[in-house]
């Protein structure tokens, strides 16, 4: 490869990388067949003005559903283009209030853009993590919520957990 085609593909990937720093991703809200991208792009600014405390600005290009429509799944990526990448880095500051929100059915999860080597980085920093974790022995709560379902997990009182933690079997350790 030439120095010039090197120098173009590093352009191009700067160029892409800069795009995407300003597009977040957001997964978990819900779709019909009824329900057209104006309705989804009013979802996600709903759920904006109930959960965080900055009202994105979105660019000219506004969102889009990534992939296909499908019966097996409840809803699609949703590609949000915002006016700036300082936008971005705020709403996702603002995302983990979604989680921890008093509405244990909202499953919505927001996530910067990554291109595909980013995710496949992203994927293998975490396996590492859990793999480091498992090592050291320390504890997964995915022994104790295995009764459980996620949105019961959220509703228990802090000592209600604690005693759950007592009868589990990695308690002894």
């Amino acid at each position: 490869m030439s120095k010039t085609k090197i120098a173009l593909e590093v352009h191009i990937t700067l160029a892409e990388s800069s795009v995407r720093k300003q597009n977040i991703v957001i997964t978990g809200l819900p779709e019909s067949a009824d329900v057209g991208l104006t309705d989804e792009l009013q979802a996600f600014l709903a759920l904006c003005e109930e959960n965080f405390s900055v009202k994105p600005v979105l660019s000219h290009l506004g969102c889009r559903q990534l992939g296909k429509a499908s019966e097996q799944y409840i809803s699609r990526v949703l590609l949000v283009h915002l006016r700036s990448d300082e936008v971005a880095r705020d709403v996702l500051a603002e995302a983990k209030k979604v989680l921890k929100s008093d509405n244990a059915a909202v499953a919505v999860y927001i996530n910067p853009d990554c291109s595909p080597a980013e995710a496949t980085l992203a994927y293998e920093r975490r396996q590492q993590k859990r793999t480091a974790r498992q090592r050291s022995g320390s504890f997964s709560c995915k022994h104790i919520t295995m009764s459980l379902k996620v949105t019961d997990f959220k509703r228990l009182k802090k000592s209600e957990i604690l005693e759950l933690l007592e009868k589990s079997p990695l308690s002894s350790k």
